[in-house]
């Protein structure tokens, strides 16, 4: 589903989704990478204290 792509040139990360691709600089990149930790964190506890099992989603081909 997910696809990554390095630019060699100005270091720049592609990131394909399906038909949508997300060009970020290094920065940009992190900062994607906190809020979706964040993200999966918030969902973890909620449904951990809702007594449903963690969601176990196999790595994509990033």
């Amino acid at each position: 589903m997910a696809q990554v792509q390095l630019c060699q040139d100005c270091g720049c990360v592609s990131l394909h989704l399906g038909a949508t691709t997300v060009r970020m600089d290094p920065e940009a990149l992190h900062s994607v990478w906190r809020t979706l930790g964040e993200a999966v964190g918030h969902l973890g506890r909620e449904r951990l204290a809702l007594g449903q099992a963690p969601l176990n989603v196999p790595r994509g081909d990033a």
